[in-house]
């Protein structure tokens, strides 16, 4: 949409559609990224970073097609892909193997990394969406922190992630479709209506408490049941089934 209008562009995904993109091209790409020594996963991963550091130097690289984004998060594909269920073992190998230490590195990393970016005033956010090649203060040396930290929150989360299931927590982590199918429409109703049109603090206090109150419209198994329904097309093969059945009849 631009200036009121509504424009079309079949090569550029808009909105929550570049994300679709982007797991049609993964999905494409696991046979090719399938490897079982470790070593070669290593391999593997580190050139999907220098090929996302390297597609940042072209300014052609961008929206279209997704491609700019599908560069710039696949690392991040390829580590859930290399990792799967085997990686909360791995990581209790190597926490039983060093022991506090390690789990000290695990807290302190993330936190402090954090910190050193909230303290980048020359961070802006559009810098995270990884649509858009180099400019205006975004290097090579900004992608390559944005992977230092995304990893390392990443690992954290997976450390201190609980292995037993929590009450709430995973009753709505179960029924997320909706959430995000339709959480682009609230993000900008409330940008439209000015609710984060406060101090920094009090617009993080109220994007969280409006967050928790999203995930509990969006993510439950009754909203959840009547979206699979109507978007997962299965009732579209359930009706040509249906009538094939009545014509065979």
């Amino acid at each position: 949409m631009v200036t009121g209008q509504i424009g079309y562009a079949w090569g550029s995904p808009f909105w929550l559609l570049w994300y679709l993109a982007a797991i049609l091209a993964y999905s494409m790409l696991i046979p090719l990224i399938e490897r079982e020594k470790k070593g070669a996963r290593i391999f593997v991963l580190v050139i999907s970073i220098l090929l996302s550091i390297i597609a940042g130097y072209f300014s052609r690289i961008d929206y279209t097609l997704s491609l700019s984004r599908i560069l710039v998060f696949a690392p991040y594909f390829i580590f859930g892909v290399y990792c799967g269920q085997k990686v909360r073992a791995r990581q209790d190998h190597l926490f039983s193997k060093n022991g506090k230490p390690m789990k000290i590195l695990y807290c302190v990393i993330p936190f402090c990394v954090l910190w050193f970016v909230n303290q980048a005033d020359w961070l802006m956010s559009w810098m995270l969406y990884g649509g858009s090649a180099y400019r205006l203060g975004y290097t090579a040396g900004v992608r390559l922190l944005l992977y230092l930290v995304g990893f390392s929150w990443i690992l954290f989360f997976i450390r201190w992630t609980p292995d037993v299931k929590i009450p709430l927590l995973t009753r709505i982590g179960r029924y997320t479709y909706p959430v995000y199918l339709f959480h682009g429409f609230f993000v900008l109703t409330a940008k439209w209506t000015g609710l984060f049109g406060y101090a920094y603090e009090v617009n993080i206090l109220i994007a969280a408490v409006y967050a928790v109150l999203l995930v509990i419209l969006l993510g439950n198994k009754y909203i959840s049941k009547f979206f699979n329904k109507i978007f997962n097309g299965r009732w579209v093969i359930q009706l040509f089934k249906r009538k094939n059945t009545e014509i065979a009849q």
